[in-house]
């Protein structure tokens, strides 16, 4: 099996980081695969610094058939089995490589829950008989993803993965604690998010506004930046939370803010997955959050944390005293978080599953290209 790896993106997020986990893996169990990435790109450093083999292209737009075109010459060449692309654009990438002549089978991976647009381009890219599977992040990504395809059955779900080798025994998050003055016997309550809009961090304000009504003595945080920074900031402000809640703003340390937080919190209004809540099952923490998207595929009601309706501020707050409340509840649905991740969410699941899905397209497709 030859594979190649499609990278169109001129920066590094959850997708390029999915993407090395597989790369990563398919070497570890010999399989040949090539990386195609924008030149000078971070996709192309770590290429570099892995010795991952790879060649770059311009990608000036979704039709620079130029580099369209030597992707197809390099599959020609080499005789690539499978072209497995990682964003809409790598997709129209991957879909005039094919009809430039390319004739490997397409697998494309969809990581965002919004629609397909409607429009001309976007239903010929999404529909290009090229496509064997539309590998879906979640149930919820699968099923928006299904509606207005031409061939529904061919979008299936396969769950990214995390290093549990970020999260390491020992770490203590003392410097943490130092930091913003935690006391010792003072619960922390994290939200780890961009500010954007989808994540709603505002809701998650106003839950911890009445969190602290209820009676709830912790320590919030909300770990990350984005565009809707000032907005929070101006409610943090308007209901007198300064001090409870902190923005930490971008951290690099999220493996020793989670070593010493108690409760993990997502309040998003739309969510492909919610990697963020795998972390904190690495970390052994019982995680609220709202049913939006594939995060009641991770946080199962009763069972690995609690969930609530999208912008709920009631039942978040109710939440929050309920686990802050009882030590051993948030215990055990922590244990059962951790469990839930090594059976299904680590990257060496999701990379088991992607060659089980190449192998299972090969074996359909056999003997027939574009």
């Amino acid at each position: 099996m030859k594979v190649l790896q499609l990278s169109y993106e001129p920066i590094w997020r959850g997708a390029e980081q999915q993407m090395a986990f597989l790369v990563e893996g398919l070497k570890e169990k010999g399989i040949e695969c090539v990386v195609a990435c924008r030149k000078d790109s971070p996709f192309e450093d770590y290429c570099q610094r892995t010795n991952v083999p790879y060649f770059s292209l311009s990608f000036a737009n979704e039709l620079d058939l130029v580099s369209a075109y030597r992707i197809a010459s390099f599959c020609k060449k080499n005789q690539v089995d499978v072209i497995h692309t990682h964003s809409g654009h790598a997709l129209a990438m991957g879909v005039w490589a094919n009809i430039l002549g390319a004739k490997s089978h397409h697998i494309y991976s969809r990581r965002v829950l919004y629609p397909v647009k409607d429009n001309m381009a976007s239903r010929f890219k999404f529909n290009h008989s090229s496509i064997r599977r539309i590998a879906c992040v979640s149930e919820a990504v699968k099923q928006v993803m299904q509606e207005g395809n031409k061939v529904p059955e061919r979008c299936v779900t396969l769950h990214s993965g995390i290093d549990l080798k970020r999260f390491p025994e020992g770490l203590t998050g003392q410097a943490f604690r130092k930091e913003f003055n935690i006391s010792s016997d003072e619960l922390v309550v994290t939200n780890i998010s961009a500010l954007s809009a989808e994540k709603d961090c505002l809701t998650y304000v106003r839950a911890v506004k009445q969190a602290k009504e209820l009676g709830v003595r912790a320590k919030f945080f909300l770990v990350g930046e984005g565009s809707e920074r000032e907005s929070i900031e101006l409610l943090v402000e308007e209901l007198g939370l300064q001090g409870e809640l902190i923005l930490t703003g971008h951290r690099t340390d999220i493996p020793e803010i989670l070593s010493t937080t108690d409760i993990f919190m997502m309040t998003s209004r739309v969510e492909g997955l919610g990697s963020s809540i795998l972390d904190a099952f690495a970390n052994e923490l019982p995680v609220i959050a709202t049913r939006s998207g594939g995060i009641p595929e991770m946080v199962k009601h009763e069972a690995t944390g609690l969930l609530a309706s999208v912008g709920d501020v009631d039942i978040l707050a109710n939440s929050i005293k309920t686990l802050a409340s009882d030590e051993e509840l948030r215990k055990r649905y922590g244990r059962n978080g951790r469990a839930l991740l090594e059976k299904e969410f680590t990257k060496e699941v999701m990379v088991e599953n992607t060659i089980k899905l190449y192998q299972e397209v090969l074996e359909e497709f056999s003997g027939r290209s574009q």
